[in-house]
């Protein structure tokens, strides 16, 4: 089965043309380069994960990277951490912890760290599990770090304790103290 490709690229734009391309798409909630089509491929990818059904998360992922893994695009981060979390919800430690790696790198790129903390913080689960401690303790470590800089980088705009006392970065927190 193909799916379309659709263009995630991570993207230094300003506030002002990013909107303009918003405006021209005819929606506020998607740029222009992103396609709807797109996104419901990843939010059921999200929603097989958590209704358990990781065959089906892990065969969506995989198609849709095939689709797209020879492009350079901010969400390939994104579903490889979800390819890693139906592994992982499969059992197949060695190859989540494979995919999460590379999520892991691709997301270091400047500007995909929004990405980066909850693939670290899935690494640390599967480096704990194959009894890497020193390794999920770091990833747990750095995860908080990077939830920390998000966080400080919200307060100019007063999102800083809303983004903090969200369930899944208090997760963060408290598992790297």
């Amino acid at each position: 089965r193909r799916f379309p490709t659709f263009d995630l690229r991570c993207r230094s734009r300003s506030r002002k043309s990013s909107s303009a391309a918003w405006r021209r798409s005819g929606t506020r909630a998607i740029p222009s380069g992103v396609s709807h089509r797109g996104l419901a491929l990843l939010s059921n990818i999200e929603l097989a994960v958590a209704k358990g059904d990781h065959a089906a998360a892990l065969a969506m992922a995989q198609a849709l990277l095939d689709e797209t893994q020879n492009l350079t695009r901010v969400d390939i981060p994104n579903l490889l951490h979800w390819k890693g979390k139906a592994l992982c919800g499969l059992g197949r430690m060695e190859e989540a912890h494979e995919i999460l790696t590379t999520a892991r790198s691709r997301a270091e790129v400047p500007g995909c760290y929004l990405h980066l903390w909850p693939i670290l913080v899935e690494l640390a689960e599967v480096n704990a599990l194959l009894g890497n401690r020193e390794q999920a303790d770091a990833n747990r470590a750095e995860a908080r770090r990077i939830v920390e800089q998000i966080a400080e980088s919200l307060r100019d705009v007063g999102l800083h304790d809303a983004f903090l006392n969200q369930p899944r970065v208090q997760n963060v927190i408290r598992a790297s103290v």
